[in-house]
């Protein structure tokens, strides 16, 4: 029987900060990397990987068959979004002014569902929309990747963390679980 580092080798999982992580987000989060810098390695691919969300959403019809990808996606965005160190911006002026992208979807796609936004309260559901958690965070992920654009990684990188714990990754953990009943 296999144990051990040469079993998660063959099941496709590698050891990182948080514990086990399968293979194939490790490949969307390539800064596990020993030498890696502080902060720029960590924001090289949070950028990255926003970039291939942001195109995913803007380049490709939204459907039921695109839910696998857009999970994955969602997923290596909120890991990457917890490897980024914490940061205070250089300027207080932080930039906010991205436009909404546009993004397709498909006619038949159900956007709505319903969720509870504090799941400790004992709350009744409220209604919530797919096209709104995926819009809402590309335009956060977009205001910190025209700052890092800008040249002001740490203002990047203060605006994806803020964005991961006070917006955006609210979105992201919905916008999954949706996509996940979608797709079962």
């Amino acid at each position: 029987r296999t144990k051990g580092p040469a079993l998660m080798g063959s099941l496709g999982m590698q050891t990182i900060k948080y514990g086990l992580m399968p293979l194939c987000i490790l490949e969307q989060i390539s800064f596990m990397q020993e030498g890696s810098t502080m902060l720029k390695q960590p924001a090289d691919t949070f950028y990255q990987i926003a970039d291939e969300f942001i195109s995913f959403i803007t380049g490709t019809e939204l459907s039921e068959q695109s839910a696998e990808r857009l999970i994955t996606l969602l997923m290596a965005l909120y890991i990457a979004a917890l490897e980024l160190p914490d940061a205070d911006p250089e300027t207080e002026d932080a930039h906010r002014g991205s436009e909404f992208p546009q993004i397709r979807i498909s006619k038949r796609l159900k956007t709505t569902y319903w969720e509870v936004f504090d799941p400790f309260e004992n709350k009744e559901p409220v209604c919530s929309d797919l096209y709104d958690d995926i819009r809402d965070i590309a335009k956060d992920l977009l205001d910190g990747m025209e700052e890092y654009d800008a040249g002001r990684p740490e203002n990047a990188v203060f605006e994806w963390r803020f964005g991961l714990n006070n917006h955006w990754g609210s979105h992201a953990v919905d916008a999954i679980r949706a996509l996940h009943a979608l797709r079962t």
